[in-house]
């Protein structure tokens, strides 16, 4: 990992299924912004993580955005 990688991790590391997870600067920066309160945050958060996590997918931009987007929706919806 260079220089320009290490800058852009957060140090949040958050617990999901066990094990620890470094997240990137602009997922934490979408996560804050998308979530109304800490609550909200965290949810989004490890709800993300897991999701990913079962899809095999990467933790990264666009995968949390897509969860987000699903969760966000189905608050709407009910």
């Amino acid at each position: 990992m260079d220089e320009t990688q290490e800058s852009r991790i957060a140090h949040v590391k958050y617990v999901a299924g066990g094990c620890e997870v470094e997240i990137d600067d602009f997922v934490a920066q979408l996560v804050a912004e998308r979530a109304s309160d800490r609550f909200k945050r965290d949810l989004y958060m490890r709800m993300s993580i897991s999701l990913c996590r079962k899809q095999q997918r990467e933790i990264n931009f666009a995968n949390v955005k897509y969860v987000i987007d699903m969760i966000q929706f189905g608050e709407e919806w009910l």
